[in-house]
């Protein structure tokens, strides 16, 4: 009910829009909605020029806006900035196109067109492409919003030089004037990376000088002061950040959430990523940095201090390798009694704290907490959501008439109606002034038996498209992008009971969790009961509570609908979408309620997001214990139990391998479940696969909860609890009810005296619902993070203080059809032996310690073994992780053109495997990259010919390839084995560095359909002029492609003609983990 305040203040108004809206719907004109007086459609995010803008994006945006002007009236600073509040009212689109489609060719013209004091909010959208301009937006022009296409973002690129300009004025763009916002935009300098200690060479992306300025889902990309951040309130979400020394600067108040910040510097020695100027004690300014990541190559301290009051935060932040141990550059300021350098909650290799440097601090939590929201940059007076370019406000027609009967929303709008619903029906009630319409639900009535017919008919024309949308966005093909976005960017918070982990209870670590999360957060909670009432609202998605599984967590609270209404009562309640659960126990200890009584239906869990998974978890209670109220969701090896209706909702969920246990009492007949379809077109339903009904007393399968109810058992054993008629109506009537029973067993299964409408199910009936088809699963249902819950740590040492003192024990230790994750901590030392893993061995790590990584060394060659078994280290099994390790073929270097000289250091064979800090070292064939998906990051790869070799589909991240072959003739460093045009195999390589000795081409085609990116990657210049090798099979079947790249070496004017210099449309599918599927196993290393 946020916001209701508002709603209630201003009803008239809203209630007139809506109905106009309504009125223009029922007239079949929804393109009567137009920005610019009528002449210009207002298109969705990403949408063409010319689409048209539903009511409904119309709706939804004002909804939130709304919601922020309700929110920040209740803040004691004023609320949202009345300036700004009317600049919102006065919205204007101009179209920016360097083909000429658009209102301009050039950002710099656009902004000149725009009224010197303006007093509108501005929307410059940006088309696709490369503006190569210096764009200036002065101070006295404010409300300036550039707006890019997700899914593909504009460039602004100039190569400005402090040498040339002066460091503040070498910006690609400088934005001087206030309420500046920027959404899916690349601000890049493109001047040449500047030498170390070189004079003149910083160059400035942006530069942003106004007040309440926000920037979303931006790039800024360049190398020394990439970001001058140089003063005023400030707020960058899910944005890229990429330079080499001090490339976020300035004396800003900013907040920087869901951000990377990525070092590309190469140069030898220890450079500084964020250089903060504040100058005294009373200086506001000061950068925060929440749910962050560190990444990148070279060595960085986090910040330097610029000035005397230099103040850095850096709270539950991914801290990779690239940070330094100590952290921290004081810059010679002697006086460290200024500085506020602090750490809260960070992880990750580079988070350790026991070398920092002494003046930094770790944050106790109420030192961290004025800085890890929002409210640091006073967000609430003035941060907007992005534009969605839809219907701005003042767009209203001015007359339509006609019936609204039978007219329906269109499903393709593609706007997100949740909250719409929601807002269509307060709207609708405060115009009737039925106000009442909005108390706790009781089970039984149904927004459709309302006595406001209007009222009723949006709630099933909103239904009704709802469920197509839903339909619509399950795509076989793929995980659902928002979930593979999570998934890459996991966090993880502990809450333990007795005070050892980061919170003490549940509740607290989910506020930890910033509104609007794009990142997996996994709440481990420790064993243990946690008496509290957890709410999970919906704009914290992506959260897993996971448990122990040999000592479930419970969650227990006592509420009841007598106290709080049925829907209210959940001990947790999770409204977000992405929710995951793996072994915990939810539990309402409401006491179990008399026959008839009222008042005391008490829910354990109420789920009411979309796509939730739950594993090994139980939900224990009496009477409505678990409330699957909405949304796809799905049950795997979990326990229900409760008296009646013990689950109920309108889910459409999947319940497979799960024991469904009544623990009513003898006398009478209860239900089970109450599943409450309301509609032919509703999607909801329950289907029950391979599951157990047991307990005691006699309860029928299902009662109809509303009059399309629909259930399946499938492949289950019904015990006796289970009454011969097995169903019920519950005086609805019965021929729109979906009873089904499949080949179902035990006491309970017979069906001789089964009611009249349930059916026995044909192989064609059944089949719909009996996997997770059923719930369009394959666009995002994931495995619980199972292996990685329990691990095991075994440690070798050569000087007999471990373990084991060779690796090849430690892996002979480990039991065949290993189901959790075994880290064999590698002690400092050199290892003689020869390793395999065979593929019944999965969840295998192998860690050594960062700053005295050990060696495993053999001098296999393909001679004694052949070249597939001459690996020092061979990895045949799935899920192998090794960090901080060098593999090494010690066989000597093979002369030119020598047989059976290969000799591999290592062999991955495996699926899933991941690398980081890892060394291979060898001559030819170091690496065999033989099958399976792989990741490698901050590794090196040094050898003479082929020494990356194999047809794995794998990424290299910031790894470093370093050719060691002689100057005599041409070698090649990659030889990719992809033989047919529907094989997956494939090398990317993204921010690399190509270095070394002799003369090289990046790859060869090793068989006839080889392919091979290398994207923002420094090719020195051993990279040979040509490039590649076809090796002589065909060009046209082969993939090699270079994107972004720089250095001497790649300069492509002597490239071979197959050689492609790919477009950005053509490299996207290379440049992230998503080429290799990573967001259903990709970990990050552990921390020991």
């Amino acid at each position: 009910m946020a916001g209701t305040s508002f709603f209630m203040a201003s009803k008239a108004k809203l209630w007139t829009v809506v109905i106009l809206q309504l009125l223009v719907i029922a007239c079949g004109n929804e393109q009567a909605f137009l920005v610019g007086g009528g002449r210009t459609p207002a298109p969705a995010a990403g949408a063409q020029d010319n689409s048209q803008a539903p009511l409904m994006g119309w709706v939804n945006q004002e909804m939130q806006n709304s919601q922020f002007s309700s929110m920040a009236a209740k803040d004691t600073d004023g609320g949202l900035d009345p300036k700004l509040q009317d600049a919102e009212k006065k919205k204007k689109v101009i179209v920016v196109a360097a083909d000429g489609s658009g209102n301009f060719k050039t950002i710099t013209d656009a902004i000149k067109s725009v009224p010197a004091g303006n007093t509108g909010r501005v929307i410059l959208k940006i088309k696709s492409g490369t503006y190569k301009e210096k764009v200036l937006i002065d101070k006295n022009k404010p409300f300036i919003t550039f707006y890019g296409n997700p899914s593909s973002r504009p460039t602004i690129v100039y190569d400005g030089t402090a040498a040339k300009y002066g460091t503040f004025y070498s910006a690609t763009v400088c934005v001087m004037s206030n309420y500046f916002m920027a959404v899916n935009i690349i601000f890049q300098n493109s001047a040449p990376k500047p030498k170390p200690g070189s004079e003149g060479g910083q160059a400035v992306a942006l530069r942003i000088a106004g007040e309440r300025a926000a920037f979303y889902n931006c790039d800024f990309i360049g190398y020394q002061d990439t970001l001058h951040d140089d003063s005023g309130l400030h707020y960058f979400k899910g944005c890229t950040i990429q330079g080499t020394v001090d490339f976020i600067f300035g004396d800003g108040r900013s907040y920087y959430t869901g951000c990377n910040l990525v070092s590309v510097n190469d140069a030898p020695g220890v450079s500084t990523m964020v250089a903060q100027g504040r100058e005294k004690k009373g200086d506001m300014g000061g950068f925060s940095f929440v749910h962050c990541k560190v990444t990148g190559r070279g060595k960085q301290n986090m910040n330097r201090a610029w000035r005397g009051y230099s103040r850095v935060v850096f709270a539950y932040c991914y801290l990779d390798t690239v940070v330094t141990a100590t952290g921290w550059d004081d810059h010679g300021i002697s006086d460290h009694s200024g500085l506020y350098y602090g750490e809260y909650k960070c992880s990750g290799p580079g988070s350790s704290t026991t070398k920092r440097a002494s003046y930094a601090l770790v944050l106790n939590e109420g030192q961290a907490k004025p800085f890890i929201d929002p409210s640091f940059v006073k967000a609430n007076q003035w941060l907007l959501p992005p534009p969605k370019l839809q219907l701005a406000r003042h767009d209203i027609p001015t007359c339509c008439s006609s019936t609204m009967a039978g007219k329906s929303f269109s499903a393709a709008s593609g706007t997100k109606l949740s909250a719409t619903f929601f807002i269509f029906q307060l709207l609708l009630a405060v115009a009737s002034g039925n106000d009442n319409t909005f108390r706790p639900m009781v089970r039984g009535e149904s927004p459709g038996n309302s006595n406001n017919p209007l009222l009723s008919w949006v709630n099933q024309e909103m239904q009704n498209l709802q469920n197509s949308q839903m339909k619509a966005q399950s795509k076989d093909g793929g995980k659902d992008p928002k979930l593979q976005g999570a998934e890459r960017n996991r966090t993880v918070i502990k809450v333990a009971a007795d005070g050892s982990g980061d919170f003490k209870t549940i509740t607290d670590a989910v506020k930890s969790i910033p509104s609007g999360n794009t990142f997996r957060t996994i709440i481990k909670i420790k064993s243990g009961t946690y008496k509290e009432k957890v709410l999970i609202e919906k704009n914290k998605p992506f959260i897993t509570f996971l448990g122990d599984s040999g000592s479930k967590p419970t969650i227990v609270f006592d509420g009841t609908a007598a106290k709080y209404g049925t829907f209210y009562s959940a001990t947790v309640c999770v409204m977000s979408d992405y929710f995951m659960a793996s072994n915990v126990i939810f539990k309402n200890s409401a006491p179990k309620p008399a026959p008839g009584a009222e008042g005391g239906q008490a829910v354990a869990l109420r789920i009411a997001g979309d796509m939730a998974a739950f594993y090994k978890c139980d939900f224990i209670g009496f009477q409505d214990t678990l409330h699957d109220d909405s949304g796809r969701h799905y049950f795997e090896n979990c326990q229900i139990q409760g008296t009646v209706d013990f689950i109920f909702g309108d889910g459409r969920s999947l319940y497979k391998g799960c024991t469904i246990t009544s623990v009513a009492d003898p006398k009478g007949i209860s239900a089970m479940i109450a599943q409450g379809r309301e509609g032919s077109s509703d999607s909801g339903g329950f289907t029950f696969v391979n599951c157990k009904v047991t307990g005691s007393g006699k309860a029928d399968l299902n009662r109809a909860w509303r009059s399309y109810s629909r259930v399946v058992f499938a492949n289950c054993y019904l015990d006796s609890v289970v009454s011969p008629e097995g169903w019920a109506d519950h005086g609805l009537s019965d021929k729109n009810l979906f009873y089904g029973e499949y080949k179902c067993s035990g006491p309970g299964a017979s069906e001789s005296s089964r009611v009249s409408y349930s059916m026995k199910l044909t192989d064609a009936q059944a089949k719909p619902f009996m996997d997770t088809s059923f719930i369009e699963g394959s666009s995002w249902l994931l495995s619980p993070p199972s292996a990685e819950a329990k691990r095991k740590i075994i440690t070798v040492s050569k000087d007999g203080t471990g373990d084991f003192q060779t690796v090849t024990d430690a892996v002979n230790s480990i039991k065949t059809g290993n189901s959790q994750r075994t880290i064999i901590h590698i002690k400092s030392g050199i290892y003689t032996e020869k390793v395999t893993i065979v593929r019944s061995k999965p969840f295998v790590t192998f860690y050594g310690d960062r700053n005295a990584m050990p060696t495993i060394r053999f001098g296999g060659t393909a001679a004694v073994y052949t070249t597939m078994f001459s690996a020092t280290v061979a990895v045949e099994s799935n899920y192998f992780m090794a960090v901080n390790i060098i593999f090494e073929n010690s066989a000597p270097k093979p002369r030119p053109g020598e047989r059976g000289g290969q000799a591999v250091a290592m062999r991955i064979s495996g699926d899933n495997a991941a690398f980081y800090n890892c060394r291979f070292l060898g001559f030819q064939d170091t690496l065999y990259d033989h099958s399976g998906r792989h990741y490698f990051k901050n590794c090196l790869i040094q050898g003479t010919v082929d020494f990356i070799f194999g047809d794995g589909r794998s990424l290299y991240e910031s790894c470093e390839l370093k050719s060691v072959a002689d100057d005599v003739g041409v070698t090649a460093m990659v030889a990719q084995g992809r033989n047919s045009s529907i094989d997956a195999g494939g090398f990317s390589f993204v921010g690399c560095n190509v270095t070394g000795s002799g003369s090289a081409h990046l790859g060869r085609a090793w068989r006839g359909y080889s392919r091979v990116v290398f994207s923002h990657t420094y090719f020195a210049s051993v990279v040979n002029t040509r490039g590649w090798d076809q090796n002589g099979f065909p060009s046209q079947n082969l993939v090699f492609g270079e994107y972004k790249c720089m250095g001497p070496g790649a300069n492509r004017a002597g490239r071979v003609k197959y050689a492609r210099a790919l477009t950005d449309q053509q490299a996207a599918p290379f440049l992230s983990t998503t080429y290799i599927g990573a967001i259903n196993w990709l970990l990050s290393p552990p921390s020991l």
